[in-house]
């Protein structure tokens, strides 16, 4: 959290306030903007009120169509555990009323088999507002899940270990945020929670039944 993170005299920087009057540490700075960010975007109802996530390498480690759900890693010893806090993370994020959503270029019977199988996971069909496995592109997807649960592409946070997909959503949605992912899966969970686009600053009836 943020205390832990400046509580070794990172707040503020003796240096910068006698060469310019400046209160706070870069560092600090940095965090400031960032959170004042997400209490703008979430006073404005921009902040995100549902996850669109990959499965493949983002969700847990492993490639399914390639090593099987026998493969797959959640839980357990690394990288396994860096997926499974990560879906923790998730996970708590839905109790503040942000929905979840699955999008993946995967068969969906095996995908859907995988998420109900694998022990570890913290997701199934029941808590999951929706789902688009298939090979199309993961775009166009996303227009269908914002139609189908009648969501603002403004609402909506991409999250995806492939920097192609990231910048396709990018260049075809422009209104959907996207989550910049690390390459160490250890640095997920910590990237997510550090976003201002999950921001709340209070939580009404509509957010806490939205996931349900």
């Amino acid at each position: 959290n943020w205390y832990t993170s400046f509580s070794n005299g990172q707040i503020t920087d003796e240096r910068l306030w006698f060469m310019g009057r400046f209160p706070y540490s870069k560092l600090f700075s940095d965090y400031l903007s960032v959170r004042i960010t997400g209490v703008l975007l979430s006073e404005l109802e921009r902040t995100t009120r549902l996850i669109v996530v990959d499965l493949d390498n983002t969700l847990w480690g492993g490639v399914l169509g390639e090593g099987g759900i026998e493969e797959l890693q959640v839980g357990g010893d690394y990288p396994g555990n860096a997926f499974l806090y990560f879906q923790k993370a998730i996970k708590n994020i839905m109790d503040q009323g942000i929905a979840l959503a699955i999008v993946s270029k995967n068969d969906e019977d095996h995908a859907l088999q995988a998420i109900d199988t694998i022990p570890s996971m913290q997701f199934n069909i029941n808590n999951m507002a929706t789902w688009r496995i298939n090979w199309k592109e993961k775009w166009c997807n996303i227009i269908e899940i914002a139609e189908e649960l009648g969501i603002g592409l403004e609402n909506i946070l991409f999250i995806d270990d492939s920097p192609v997909e990231r910048e396709k959503i990018r260049h075809n949605l422009p209104y959907v945020k996207v989550l910049e992912m690390p390459t160490d899966p250890t640095k997920y969970a910590s990237t997510l929670l550090s976003s201002p686009y999950i921001e709340k600053v209070r939580l009404n009836k509509e957010d806490l039944n939205r996931s349900k």
